[in-house]
């Protein structure tokens, strides 16, 4: 018991709820299970109740159908007859399709015995039954009294014998037909005596009216003596099929009361079976019902006392805890929740006495540390006073220096832009440059092309004074006539020659200023390139200025920042040496804190 109740101990709380709503839902179902079990068991047994008492009403029916059907002969009722028989003989193949006890099963097997029995004396009671009918209809001698009475009719007004004689013959016949109705309703000895005694009698009255009819007449007559003769058969005809519709019922009546015996039998047992399972239905539901409270009862009280009591223990250490008692050591050996509460508020209190042990060692030493930083606060400040007097002078040194690297920034600046103005005088001499060196180039071409006209002019001469030689020639040969035309021809000579003359010294002019250009289109063309060089050497200068101009912007701003971090520095230390005076007023008052603190602490007890 030790054992299931630490083992209880050990499961969460959630666990032991689901363990307790749990065994109350087994219980619960198996209240519900026992209640659809015995219900089950009932609803069969009120089924198999339900079938046999079907079974005797739809037997009753079937007994008053065929009672009714032999009584009237109506076919309607021997059909409603078939139609319950069917029924009862549906029910009885339902019984067998059920579980019975080794007597009732016994029983159930001999209800289709039964009703085999039963349709076969029912089939004899209606073949008897049509017998006797069949039997009666020909023993009524419808057709014959019908004949006689016509006969009768035409003899009407004969002589008196003749008419008695008839009257007598179709008395006698009406006399036959009652005691056939009075042998259909009750077949005794003495009726049918007097019905053969009346088919004798008639007989007898015919021989007597024959004579005084006509022949045809008489003929007909005959033939009814004839058939009323054969008639005493049918009376012991009909006698045999009423004993056998006689046994034949009483066979029926006592496979009827077989059944509806069997029937009952099964039924009382089945009530009696019924009532047993409901009071034994009740008494499981009220045993299981009573063990489901009892278990109930027994479960709740375990849950609630596994988490009352440590719940309750848990509540008085943290009483004591907000008392300021934390001596007390709370220890469990629970793994549940409840367990984990307790250890978790053991741990707590242990972690608070430990927490105001050092909390009263911490004040010690705060109070200890605060007047050591009383002291050093107070030596602080005056170095940190010495130092803003330092800073004070570091930041004029480096007004000075600033206003110093100013100038030698605006000096370079200054120094840049001279640069840059001689960077664009040398690129406007190259681009001039390079305008003579596109001139000089033009010229050359121009005096190359003046060159090839001297040349054209110098052929043209040559050619003239071919042409003057060759007219001189000309004119020397016509004689006098030509002397006018050698003049002429002369005159044109020295002008070819003169032109050729003159075109040769150009030609020799043209050459010596081709040299000449050339020689000058050298030069500017080196004159370009130094103007060239020169210009690069410019930018160069150029891209230097720039580079120091940046550098001393930059270093100026530096030097700008480091004048606006030492008066920033500056402000610190003063404000550090008022932080400092602070500090030591705040480290008096954490003394005097540390002193009320210790005051507070003492009302906790830890021993």
């Amino acid at each position: 018991m030790k054992n299931l109740r630490i083992l209880l101990e050990n499961i969460k709380v959630g666990k032991k709820l689901m363990l307790g709503f749990g065994l109350l839902l087994l219980l619960t179902i198996a209240v519900a299970g026992c209640g659809i079990k015995n219900l089950q068991i009932i609803e069969k047994r009120a089924e198999k109740l339900s079938e046999l008492k079907n079974i005797n009403d739809r037997f009753a029916q079937a007994k008053d159908a065929r009672l009714q059907y032999v009584k009237t002969h109506d076919e309607k009722f021997l059909a409603e007859n078939e139609a319950h028989l069917q029924v009862i003989e549906s029910s009885i193949n339902r019984l067998k399709t059920w579980r019975w006890e080794s007597q009732q099963a016994d029983l159930i097997s001999s209800l289709p015995v039964t009703m085999n029995i039963y349709r076969k004396y029912r089939a004899e009671t209606v073949r008897e039954v049509a017998k006797r009918q069949n039997i009666l209809q020909n023993l009524r001698l419808t057709d014959e009294i019908a004949t006689a009475y016509s006969i009768s009719k035409n003899y009407s007004s004969m002589p008196d014998e003749t008419q008695i004689a008839l009257k007598e013959v179709n008395k006698s016949l009406n006399g036959i037909r009652v005691r056939v109705n009075l042998m259909a309703l009750e077949n005794s000895e003495a009726n049918r005596m007097a019905l053969s005694g009346f088919l004798t009698e008639t007989i007898r009255l015919i021989g007597v009216a024959r004579p005084y009819l006509r022949a045809e007449d008489s003929t007909s007559l005959e033939k009814i003596a004839q058939l009323l003769e054969t008639k005493h058969r049918s009376i012991e005809d009909y006698n045999a099929s009423a004993l056998a519709e006689a046994e034949a019922t009483r066979q029926l009546a006592l496979a009827g009361a077989h059944l509806i015996s069997t029937s009952n039998q099964l039924f009382n047992q089945q009530l009696i079976s019924t009532h047993a399972d409901i009071t034994r239905a009740i008494l499981w539901m009220t045993l299981i019902i009573a063990a489901a409270i009892i278990a109930s009862i027994v479960i709740a009280v375990f849950i609630t006392r596994q988490i009352t009591t440590p719940l309750s223990a848990t509540l008085n250490v943290a009483r004591q805890i907000a008392s300021g008692d934390l001596s007390i050591d709370l220890r469990t050996t629970r793994k549940d929740e409840l367990g984990e509460l307790m250890q978790a508020v053991g741990g707590m209190s242990n972690n608070l006495r430990g927490i105001i042990a050092d909390i009263r060692s911490g004040i010690i030493q705060v109070s200890n540390a605060s007047t050591e930083i009383a002291a050093g606060n107070n030596d602080l400040s005056a170095r940190t006073e010495e130092q803003a007097a330092a800073l004070e002078q570091t930041a004029a040194s480096m007004n000075q220096l600033t206003a110093t690297v100013k100038q030698n920034v605006e000096h370079i600046h200054h120094s840049s832009q001279l640069a840059r103005t001689t960077s664009e005088t040398a690129n406007k001499g190259g681009v001039l440059v390079r305008s003579v060196v596109e001139t000089m180039d033009q010229i050359s071409n121009s005096s190359g092309k003046i060159a090839e006209i001297t040349t054209v002019i110098n052929s043209i001469a040559f050619q003239t004074n071919i042409l003057a030689l060759n007219a001189a020639v000309e004119a020397a040969r016509a004689g006098e006539h030509g002397r006018g035309f050698a003049v002429v021809a002369s005159e044109v000579r020295n002008l070819a020659q003169r032109s050729a003359l003159a075109a040769k010294e150009i030609e020799a002019l043209i050459g010596e200023s081709v040299e000449r250009i050339d020689s000058g289109f050298t030069l500017v063309r080196q004159a370009g390139k130094t103007m060239d060089d020169v210009v690069e050497s410019v930018d160069s200068v150029t891209s230097i200025l720039n580079e120091i101009a940046e550098a001393s912007d930059e270093q100026n701003r530096g030097i700008s920042q480091i004048g606006v971090a030492i008066v920033q520095m500056d402000k610190v230390t003063q404000q550090n040496a008022a932080l400092v005076q602070e500090s030591s007023a705040a480290a008096s008052a954490l003394r005097d804190q540390a002193s009320a603190l210790e005051g507070s602490v003492s009302r906790f007890t830890v021993q």
